[in-house]
């Protein structure tokens, strides 16, 4: 496993597949608060998607679904 950053080290995983989807949904929703570097939210995405056993296609299909709800919310934004 890769090194750390600081920022990300000394926080605690949790193994996804013991929460329930609302639980999950939380957890990601107080993830989002964090105040990370770009590096750190790297880090940070590694070791949850190695807790989640992602393979590299998989992690890629992660930040293109991310690029492209973050496209449609900045449309329905402007579209306001």
């Amino acid at each position: 496993m890769k090194r750390e950053s600081s920022a990300v080290a000394g926080l605690l995983i949790v193994d996804p597949t013991l929460l329930d989807a609302e639980s999950c949904k939380a957890a990601l929703l107080q993830a989002e608060r964090l105040e990370l570097n770009q590096p750190d939210r790297r880090a940070l995405d590694e070791v949850v998607f190695e807790a989640l056993g992602l393979t590299a296609g998989e992690r890629e299909a992660v930040y293109e679904a991310v690029v492209e709800l973050v496209r449609r919310r900045l449309a329905k934004a402007h579209a306001v």
